[in-house]
């Protein structure tokens, strides 16, 4: 497993291509609340089905609130044969470290 610290992801964050992707495992709940832009959510209980999605893309940063989940689903992804990239340290450690989030907004 290829694990990469706040620090690290901050570094490479400005310089992601199409060819990478970021995905927040946590669920749509906690992501409608605050995410990281441009990142795509499948949560953990759902990520089976985007495993042939996820097979088009060269780096897969796993991201969740503070880094249990990632952990977990880069094991249940590596049975797949889909290498991944984890956020070590999570959304929590980002926001301490002053990234800004983006947050879903619902019309009332």
């Amino acid at each position: 497993m290829k694990t990469i610290s706040t620090k690290e992801f901050l570094e490479v964050l400005p310089n992601l291509t199409p060819e990478d992707v970021i995905v927040d495992v946590r669920e749509v709940e906690e992501f409608e609340n605050e995410h990281i832009p441009n990142s795509l959510n499948m949560p953990l209980s759902t990520i089976g089905k985007h495993v042939p999605m996820l097979q088009k893309f060269k780096n897969i940063y796993l991201i969740c609130e503070t880094g249990g989940r990632s952990s977990y689903t880069n094991e249940v992804l590596k049975t797949t044969g889909i290498e991944t990239i984890d956020v070590c340290e999570g959304l929590a450690s980002l926001k301490d470290a002053g990234l800004s989030l983006a947050t879903v907004v619902r019309p009332n």
